[in-house]
Formats: C-alpha cells, sequence, structure tokens
C-alpha cells in the first residue's frame, strides 16, 4: 500500500465508523426500549380497573363473576356466556364506590381449580362446575383470563368437592392465582403452544397491549431477522467495496465516501422501516 492509499484508508475509517455506530446505536436503543417496556409492563402487577355492580349478595374477593337478569352472580359453566370479570379489593383503580367491585381489565387474582388437571402459566381459565371459581379451559367457551403462574405458586389452597355426571364424587384443589383478565370467547384449535422463550412472549404482549399468537410472533421474528441481515450485507458490501476502490484507485477517496454516507442512510431506513413492520405486525 502507497502513501495515498494509506492516507485515503485512514480517512474512510471515519464514515466506515459512523455505518458501524449509527446502525448499532439504533439497534440497542430499539433492544433496550423493548426490554425496558415489558419490564415496566410486568412491574405493574395492580393496573387494574373495576367496576361496581349492585349485587344482593357478598362476594369474595377473586371470585369469578357473571352479569345474569341484571344480578350479579358468581360464575359457573352455566352461565358461562355472561361472564363479566373478577371481584376485586378496593386497592384498585374503581369507577364507582360502594358497591361490588368487579375488575374487568390488568392482572387481578382468581380462585382457580385443578378440575381439569393444574393449571400451568399461559393457560387459559374459564369457569367451572364450583360456582365462582375457574379452571384451566378444556374446550371451546368463554375465558376470564391467562394464567399468569404456574397452580404450584397458588396461595390459600383448599380442597373442594364436586360430582360428575355419574354422580362419582371428585375432590379437587382450589387456590388464588394471578390471572391477566382477557374475557373472550376461547377456541381451543386457536390455542398453539409457544415455542418461544417467556421474555420473547413478554415483550410481544406488553408492545402490543395485548396476547399476540404465536404465528405473529414468529413473523415478526423473521422480519428481524431479514431485517438485520439486510442490515449487515449493506456494512459488509459498502466497507468492502470502499476499500477495493481505494485500492484501486486512491484519488476516489471523496465519491467513495459520499457513497458510505449514502449506506449510513440506507441502513438506518431499512431498520426503521424493520422496527415499524414489527410494530404493525404485533400490534393491528
Amino acid at each position: 500500500m502507497n502513501i495515498y492509499q494509506e492516507k485515503n484508508v485512514k480517512i474512510l475509517r471515519t464514515p466506515i465508523l459512523l455505518v458501524i455506530a449509527a446502525v448499532g446505536v439504533v439497534s440497542a436503543a430499539v433492544v433496550f426500549s423493548a426490554v425496558t417496556f415489558a419490564q415496566s409492563g410486568s412491574d405493574m402487577p395492580n393496573s387494574v380497573i373495576s367496576q361496581g355492580y349492585e349485587s344482593k349478595e357478598a362476594f369474595a374477593t377473586g371470585t369469578l363473576v357473571s352479569y345474569v337478569g341484571g344480578e350479579l352472580v358468581a360464575s359457573s359453566t352455566q352461565n358461562s356466556t355472561k361472564l363479566l370479570g373478577i371481584v376485586s379489593g378496593n386497592d384498585l383503580v374503581e369507577l364507582n364506590t360502594g358497591q361490588v367491585q368487579v375488575a374487568t381489565v390488568g392482572i387481578a387474582t382468581a380462585y382457580v381449580s385443578t378440575v381439569s388437571g393444574a393449571p400451568k402459566q399461559g393457560d387459559p381459565i374459564a369457569p367451572s362446575p364450583l360456582k365462582g371459581v375457574g379452571m384451566k379451559a378444556e374446550t371451546n367457551g368463554y375465558i376470564v383470563g391467562i394464567a399468569q403462574d404456574d397452580f404450584s405458586a397458588a396461595t390459600n389452597i383448599y380442597a373442594a368437592d364436586i360430582k360428575d355426571k355419574n354422580g362419582t364424587t371428585t375432590t379437587v384443589e382450589v387456590g388464588l392465582l394471578p390471572v391477566r383478565i382477557q374475557v373472550s370467547d376461547y377456541s381451543i384449535s386457536d390455542d398453539v403452544v409457544s415455542p418461544y422463550p417467556d421474555f420473547i412472549m413478554q415483550i410481544a404482549t406488553t408492545v402490543a397491549g395485548k396476547e399476540v399468537p404465536v404465528l405473529r410472533i414468529t413473523l415478526a421474528l423473521v422480519i428481524l431477522l431479514v431485517g438485520m441481515v439486510i442490515i449487515g450485507l449493506l456494512i459488509y458490501t459498502s466497507v468492502r467495496f470502499s476499500l477495493v476502490s481505494i485500492g484501486r484507485n486512491p484519488l476516489a477517496a471523496g465519491s467513495v465516501r459520499k457513497g458510505l454516507l449514502g449506506a449510513i442512510f440506507l441502513a438506518v431506513g431499512v431498520l426503521v422501516f424493520m422496527v415499524a413492520s414489527l410494530y404493525l405486525v404485533l400490534t393491528v
């Protein structure tokens, strides 16, 4: 390498580093923001909204309730289509006072049983034959929300007896478990076991503000992978082309530098487009 080539290579180091630094900083900012956002969402378990309802009977905090014929009643498999929410305590955000408060948004503690097996984190919770108590959903129907922990972490556990259609008595366990309230008509065929780590599911859920289907998360990860590959190729090809060009024509440093600046804007543009696409896939 002669003195002109060495000088021009040194001149090119700044724009080359700018390309790498710009993409690196923006990528780090996106990842940091997503993780911080997810952590802040997981640190807000009491961000619950409850609505007051008139009731002729008292309900324990954590009871699943339905609204039938203008009255608040304990939920069961018989009135699951009228499912309303979970009876909450007074430490939540209340829209009315002096009435039974029913949590309809957020994460609340609910009575859950082992009627259909011990629920695990991520399982949909539906009304059970036990009045006011939920269970892991096994069939299509209305659910109150999604379990946020395994039943092994439940508190205030007690035993309860239920009878099946044949009159056989079975003893099950009932305990308090955190549930993300998401009253909806659930289809068991839509329940796909996630192959992804919990932190990825948490980030997707926090960004979207709702449970995100596995297929959407898969599409988002594909977009992320393709975007990072494109950005990596842009950096590699622009740097390689610049060094080769300087080696062949030392006087072309100015033009090469402009090309590198163009690569900076192009790489950042791809990154911005990728982030916007990820957001749309997860939220729309």
